[in-house]
């Protein structure tokens, strides 16, 4: 790998996001919304556009392009880990500024892991969201069976499933989707994908992510994304565009909601946590 180690503890150049409600419905059509999902995608909506909170994971611009400038090779790299955390509702519209700083690189046999920080501030200089993030750089191309190693954090197995809810991605899902910002060809070239050691091109690890936000914030929010303050996971293997998720779910004994998704090939997110108003507020 050609990542400059010496970058660690250093903040890379401010990315700013300016952004209408056309970007906001188009981020929310690219994580699955649709017609039953009205308040994402329609102005006009009773109580206004609202916005799926993972909208903010769009601020620290984490792309192809971002992965080739700081060295990495795009073929060999897959996202491990995101959480993030928000210090309040995205707003609809706007200009958000974010500075990444790199956290830590480590050499292990299984590649190369290098963790981000994004502090992400509005206008005005208020805090909107951080993003924490790990990139892996494979030794070898991956492939569709490959998992990914990382921070420990709780797992949702092993107490009954409290939540479940189902999602069929379009074919055409991962097409949509990079019109937010990823425009990866792994996403959406076949000759690209079978270069980088897949059979077709996969889905986005953060459209993955952001359907796994919506579908919990309507199954445990009540449909309102302000209650969601904070969601995690790691990025077990890919999803393929025509895949069906499911994302199982349940309460720990802090009120954090602890989840995994599945598709008909396995494990594809793990160790996800969700903290909600209710988490905060003890219950």
């Amino acid at each position: 790998m050609s990542f400059d180690t010496s970058l660690v503890g250093s903040t890379l150049p401010e990315t700013v996001l300016e952004y209408r409600p056309e970007e906001v419905i188009l981020y929310a059509l690219g994580v699955g919304a649709g017609a039953d999902d009205l308040p994402y995608v329609f102005e006009g909506a009773a109580g206004g556009l609202q916005v799926v909170p993972s909208f903010a994971t769009l601020a620290p611009g984490i792309s192809g392009a971002f992965l080739h400038r700081l060295g990495f090779d795009v073929a060999r790299s897959l996202h491990g880990e995101h959480t993030l955390t928000l210090h309040r509702p995205m707003p609809t519209e706007g200009l958000i500024r974010t500075r990444t700083e790199v956290v830590e690189v480590k050499e292990r046999p299984s590649g190369t892991f290098v963790r981000f920080l994004s502090r992400t501030l509005d206008e005005t200089d208020h805090m909107v969201c951080d993003n924490r993030f790990l990139i892996i750089e494979l030794p070898e191309a991956p492939s569709r069976q490959t998992g990914t190693t990382g921070t420990q954090a709780p797992q949702a197995g092993g107490d009954p499933v409290e939540l479940e809810v189902t999602a069929a991605i379009p074919a055409s899902q991962a097409l949509l989707y990079r019109l937010s910002g990823d425009r990866n060809p792994l996403h959406v070239d076949p000759a690209f994908a079978r270069r980088a050691g897949f059979e077709h091109p996969i889905l986005h690890g953060l459209c993955t992510f952001g359907y796994a936000t919506r579908m919990l914030v309507h199954a445990a929010c009540g449909d309102d994304p302000t209650r969601l303050r904070q969601i995690g996971a790691r990025f077990a293997a890919p999803v393929v565009p025509g895949d069906v998720l499911t994302v199982r779910a349940r309460h720990d004994e802090h009120r954090r909601l602890l989840f995994e998704a599945h598709t008909q090939a396995g494990l594809v997110l793990s160790h996800g946590m969700a903290v909600t108003t209710e988490s905060l507020a003890g219950g």
